[in-house]
């Protein structure tokens, strides 16, 4: 039987999921807050909320603006995909690995047993 400051399997695997989603969420809310900054510095906030982009601002000028406006935000998107989908393909790359590794000792073991 094993000691009581011993971690059983169960708490030693919910240990490493808890540390596992941490990362997770804070990956998250710092690529959130990231693409947010970018998003933030493409607007146009100066003429975003005064009477001079509707009144005193040519359509043509608004349009191209607009337009401006609208690729700064894409590549911010895009920047946050990209990032999003290369710590995906790590998390998944590491837990096909994992899942490879434990069938691996599984047949190892099974060989073994029916070695003797």
């Amino acid at each position: 039987m094993m000691g009581s400051d011993e971690p059983s399997a169960f708490q030693h695997s919910l240990a490493g999921t808890y540390q596992m989603l941490h990362t997770a969420r804070l990956q998250s809310a710092m690529s959130a807050h990231a693409t947010s900054l970018c998003i933030n510095k493409c607007l146009d906030t100066s003429e975003l909320y005064t009477l001079k982009r509707t009144k005193y601002a040519p359509i043509s000028y608004r349009l191209k603006q607009d337009v401006q406006e609208k690729e700064c935000v894409v590549n911010c998107s895009a920047k946050f995909n990209a990032m999003l989908q290369l710590v995906l393909m790590q998390r998944n790359e590491a837990a096909v690995g994992e899942m490879e590794a434990s069938v691996m000792e599984k047949m190892m073991e099974q060989m073994r047993a029916g070695m003797q």
